[in-house]
């Protein structure tokens, strides 16, 4: 079914998009996109392991690093005052290595990007108010009551209550209820979702297989592939 009223944050590999979505549309003018995503934080890990002493350099070894982050990594509630407890790793000759407090500097780029580089980035909370914010007045209190987490980079623990929290304190929030939701299934919502518009009749959408090899993927820019 089309979610009538939501704030999406789509977390994926490349990037991070924040899609507000009205009586089951998004509103266009107020996405946001935030240019962190799965591969920025992998980039991260290894940079900080290497602070370790630890080197990551070839395809497989960087392969290593995104399966730490993905088993250890988790978003700390109060970063500054964060008491990390060190976990271990095995590595596929069978040696471990420790994990200290890389396990929350990591997804910590979500809220700072400047700690990777992107110092123009805001932090996904403010791109986030700052997406619903620019929808219309009337339905901002909603779209602050249901806010969801989707993608395989929103699956770090922490995550969704932290955002939560730092949303709660800006103080540009309505005095609202704000309530970010994490499906169990998020990291497959897209998947899920193709498959459910799939069997729905929008036939004005499809982009038949002919026609996009014709003119390529601009043509599916704003359509999507039958």
């Amino acid at each position: 079914a089309v979610v009538s009223t939501q704030s999406t944050g789509d977390c994926g590999e490349g990037v991070t998009r924040i899609v507000p979505c009205y009586d089951g549309k998004p509103v266009a003018n107020a996405t946001q996109t935030l240019s962190i995503g799965g591969a920025n934080l992998t980039q991260y890990m290894v940079e900080l392991m290497s602070e370790q002493g630890y080197s990551f350099t070839t395809q497989f070894e960087r392969d290593i690093v995104r399966d730490i982050k993905e088993r250890k990594c988790y978003v700390a509630q109060h970063p500054g005052k964060e008491e990390t407890s060190s976990t271990n790793y095995e590595l596929p000759g069978g040696t471990l290595i420790s994990i200290e407090d890389q396990q929350h500097r990591c997804p910590e780029s979500f809220f700072k990007p400047a700690v990777i580089g992107k110092d123009s980035e805001e932090g996904i909370h403010l791109k986030v108010a700052e997406s619903i914010n620019g929808c219309s007045s009337d339905i901002i209190p909603l779209l602050y009551d249901y806010i969801q987490l989707f993608g395989g980079s929103s699956l770090f623990p922490g995550l969704q209550a932290r955002l939560q929290r730092e949303l709660k304190d800006l103080p540009n929030t309505p005095q609202t209820s704000v309530r970010v939701t994490a499906p169990p299934e998020r990291k497959y919502s897209s998947w899920i979702g193709g498959s459910i518009f799939s069997d729905l009749d929008y036939p004005e959408s499809w982009v038949s297989l002919q026609q996009y090899q014709e003119e390529g993927a601009q043509r599916s820019c704003t359509q999507f592939i039958l």
